[in-house]
């Protein structure tokens, strides 16, 4: 076995066992009054460890001098600041996020900036057809889509499945730093700013147990970046519906989430339709019309937003689209809305893609978002609730795909689900199916377990999870209250649960990050592109946005720990501590080698791992080489210092937590 990969297994020595056994308001708004402390029960740990424990679930980890203000200030009444996130004066953070492009934007004007191809395409199709403009005169304005204006209808998905194939090939020819360029210039710029973004947070954020909470929420109602359009709208799901629920009402929490468009594309509710309708392609417009109005858009929607970003005088594209959608109206006002059959248009592609009820987003809320697997539910129960949620869908892009019920859409007539009668009630079935599993008691007991999971251990104590889901169904699904619940149980603080979790990816780069005191790049417009910390996480395997499955990233010990991904980690560790890992500017480091792993893990560390730290740092050189550090001995006290801090985080201590 190579000296390296003795090394690793040496350091994080126990990891494998953990995951074989499962054992051990706005930025700057602040209250004047003061959280009441919570009533900590007596515990096995020393004070240090106390704290660093709770640093290590409550928040990403300690930074140097962490434990020593806790300790000033009070275990107890930390932790009731944390739950309380709008007494916490975090206007730090938000300076760091506000040089960030895209987070301070809408959907819509993400859609006006970064318009993905087909959008810029339908735009450049409208005007040529709507105002007569030849192909010269669209290529001005639209250079990237001259050559398709001219193919018919059916030849553009072959078209367009070209142009991408050889794109990707294009982008695989290109250096990693023309690669990132490319990226920051289009839509793929919005995950990648948004996911340097949660990793500011987490680093340098006050509000860490909100922090925590959010990352925890976003993966129990998961939405993958890579689908469809979602992209566009991640930013507002984690901000607008988990984020401001976080710490709140659980009911709240699964109303936001249902009908947020990041959800209904992921999920493909959207497109849940009633398989027997006959629907008029006519009612389907005006449904759509309507809400430009509703949400202030300009005749053609989207389409007119882009062209005028792109210099185009629209007013005369708006007052042809804008006459076309007043004769609907008038229509619609002179039929009482029940269109002749005769000069019926042909449906769109925006209706044919609304072929037949689907079911994935039934079967995750019941499994995955409320009752569990074993909840108690049948085949028929998710049947039964993607009836209910039949017509809660999206205009098309064009439209800016706003949520909106579609009766048109909608199967009416009863539903059952779990037994009980959901009468035809049009949105507000849905609606009535959210709020009976919210109040469901196996939703209070599989919510509890995953929260106790999250901050307890990988197999959490029943007695533990039923104590917090009795809190649940008395508080009418109280997040907070739960939380209380937990952090005031003996299990929370017993030695069987100290150091009982292993880091996920995104929770040792980030608790690295805060405990070497290292400063992250930002994201230039151009030139040099360096996003701290992302390549770490991609190569990790835990992007953030990127989980593809319904069930999101998740933090059993079992998932990430591997002889490979504990070497990865190990030349990540060493790389953040040296300033080898791009994007990350590591801070100056002194003092002996039981002082620097002090500071890192908030408490000392043990003897084995000093001496294996301190045999290492005068290893042969060509172990040095390995890990790609220089293939020499550390040349002065700085260097000898940067590299044992490296071994620290590397160290089996640092990646429990």
């Amino acid at each position: 076995m190579k000296p390296i990969l003795t090394l690793s297994l040496v350091l994080t020595a126990g990891l494998a066992a953990v995951a074989v056994l499962g054992a051990p308001e706005g930025p700057g708004k602040t209250a004047a009054a003061v959280p009441a402390p919570l009533a900590l029960p007596e515990s096995p740990l020393g004070e240090s460890e106390r704290i660093a424990h709770a640093l290590n679930r409550l928040a990403f980890g300690p930074r140097p001098g962490d434990v020593e203000t806790i300790a000033e200030e009070g275990l107890d009444r930390w932790i009731a600041r944390q739950l309380q996130p709008e007494t916490i004066d975090d206007r730090a953070t938000a300076g760091r996020l506000s040089g960030m492009a895209t987070l301070g934007h809408s959907p819509l004007e993400l859609y006006t900036l970064y318009p993905p191809p087909p959008l810029v395409q339908g735009t450049a199709r409208q005007l040529k057809r709507r105002l007569g403009w030849s192909d010269a005169k669209i290529a001005g304005y639209f250079p990237e889509t001259a050559d398709l204006l001219g193919r018919k209808e059916e030849d553009l998905g072959e078209t367009m499945r070209r142009r991408a194939e050889e794109a990707e090939a294009k982008r695989e020819a290109m250096s990693a730093r023309e690669r990132m360029r490319e990226t920051m210039r289009g839509p793929r710029r919005l995950p990648v700013e948004l996911a340097q973004a949660k990793l500011t947070r987490a680093v340098y954020g006050e509000r860490q147990l909100e922090e925590v909470m959010t990352d925890f929420w976003f993966n129990h109602f998961n939405v993958f970046a890579g689908k469809s359009t979602a992209r566009f709208w991640i930013a507002d799901y984690e901000q607008n519906a988990i984020r401001p629920n976080a710490l709140g009402k659980f009911r709240d929490l699964l109303h936001a989430t249902a009908g947020h468009p990041a959800m209904l594309i992921y999920l493909d509710n959207w497109l849940s339709t009633d398989p027997d309708a006959d629907i008029d392609p006519r009612d389907a417009m005006l449904l759509w019309a309507r809400q430009l109005d509703r949400h202030d858009l300009p005749p053609g929607g989207l389409t007119t937003l882009i062209a005028r970003e792109r210099g185009v005088d629209t007013s005369a594209y708006e007052q042809k689209v804008g006459r076309q959608l007043e004769r609907l109206e008038r229509a619609a006002r002179m039929t009482g809305g029940r269109w002749p059959q005769r000069g019926r248009p042909r449906e769109t592609r925006e209706i044919r893609q609304r072929q037949g009820l689907n079911e994935n987003y039934a079967r995750e809320l019941l499994e995955l978002h409320t009752l569990g697997v074993d909840g108690g539910y049948t085949q028929q129960d998710i049947v039964e609730v993607a009836r209910c949620f039949s017509g809660w869908t999206l205009t098309p892009t064009w439209a800016g795909q706003q949520f909106v019920y579609g009766e048109v859409f909608h199967v009416p007539g009863k539903k059952k689900v779990l037994g009980k009668t959901i009468r035809d009630g049009g949105m507000n079935e849905g609606r009535q199916v959210l709020d009976m599993l919210a109040a469901h008691p196996a939703t209070a007991r599989f919510i509890s377990w995953k929260l106790a999971r999250r901050f307890v251990t990988d197999d959490p104590p029943a007695e533990l999870v039923e104590a917090m889901a009795a809190t649940f169904r008395a508080s009418d699904g109280d997040i907070r209250s739960v939380l209380r619940t937990m952090l005031e149980s003996e299990e929370f603080w017993s030695r069987d649960a100290y150091r009982a979790k292993v880091k996920t990816p995104f929770d040792f780069v980030a608790g690295a990050l805060r405990a070497s005191g290292a400063e992250l790049e930002g994201l230039s417009e151009s030139g040099r592109v360096r996003p701290g910390g992302l390549a770490a996480l991609r190569e990790l395997g835990q992007m953030p946005y990127m989980a593809q499955p319904p069930t999101g990233y998740e933090d059993e010990a079992e998932l990430w720990i591997s002889t490979g991904a504990l070497l990865q980690r190990l030349k990540i560790a060493l790389g953040i501590a040296t300033g080898r890992l791009p994007g990350i500017d590591p801070q100056p480091v002194r003092g002996e080698v039981s002082e620097i792993a002090e500071r890192v893990l908030g408490v000392p560390a043990s003897a084995n791992t000093l001496d294996v730290i301190s045999r290492q740092l005068e290893a042969p050189p060509e172990q040095h080489a390995e890990l790609g550090l220089p293939g020499r001995l550390p040349q002065n006290d700085r260097e000898r210092a940067h590299l044992a801090m490296g071994w620290v985080l590397a160290s089996a201590e640092f990646q429990r937590r």
